[in-house]
């Protein structure tokens, strides 16, 4: 029911979850004899767990559809039957998995070597990322909604939330100055990038400007 390219989409929000693409690449390697993916169906995933897994989804998903207030828009895919999904997931859920792993590696490769600005397809990456980590992190925390937007400006929420003494990093007041303007920014993991993120936003008086959350998959320079 869904197309190539919308099948594609939904494996790259499972597998870039909660990992890059590196570390994934790494555990999962094309070529390699024993196929890892073979041992983590065979560890996790046992007639009794599939089973679990497929009355859990098809006995939740129309309440979340409901919930989440998705309207007809947003279709309910349907299931094979039970019998049916178990047996296919048994015996060929690791070539599956495998086929669909090489698919998004040679997806990712696709976007990576794109030039940088140079096309929407490298915007929608990052708002996949976006929204399914948003997603995952409201999950676990229980709330139904997105929190109320920041409206305060930048520089009186650095002096409330840094330590006496610490200033914003060069990347974090530059990213702010750009005010109003599209940026992109490129930085390792914990140098502060969401600061920036909305910083950025809150540079122009609170009132004229609402920001909201949003973790973005980065790149390497």
């Amino acid at each position: 029911e869904l197309s190539t390219d919308e099948q594609t989409w939904v494996v790259a929000a499972i597998a870039s979850h909660h990992r890059d693409i590196a570390p994934l690449q790494q555990a999962y390697p094309n070529i390699t004899d024993p196929d890892p993916v073979e041992h983590l169906i065979d560890g996790q995933l046992d007639a009794t767990v599939v089973s679990s897994l497929w009355h859990w989804i098809d006995r939740c998903a129309a309440d979340w559809h409901s919930t989440l207030g998705f309207g007809q828009d947003v279709r309910l895919l349907s299931l094979l039957p039970h019998d049916a999904a178990v047996k296919q997931v048994l015996e060929q859920g690791a070539q599956r998995i495998r086929f669909w792993l090489k698919r998004f590696f040679r997806w990712y490769t696709q976007i990576n070597e794109t030039p940088r600005l140079a096309s929407p397809q490298l915007v929608r990456p990052v708002l996949l990322r976006g929204l399914t980590t948003s997603a995952d992190h409201m999950a676990s925390a229980h709330v139904r909604t997105m929190p109320a937007p920041v409206q305060e400006h930048w520089q009186s929420l650095a002096a409330r939330v840094l330590k006496p003494g610490q200033t914003p990093y060069a990347h974090q007041s530059l990213s702010a100055a750009r005010s109003g303007q599209s940026t992109i920014l490129m930085a390792p993991t914990g140098s502060g990038k969401l600061k920036p993120h909305f910083t950025g936003r809150l540079a122009m008086e609170a009132s004229q400007y609402h920001v909201s959350f949003m973790p973005c998959l980065t790149r390497p320079a």
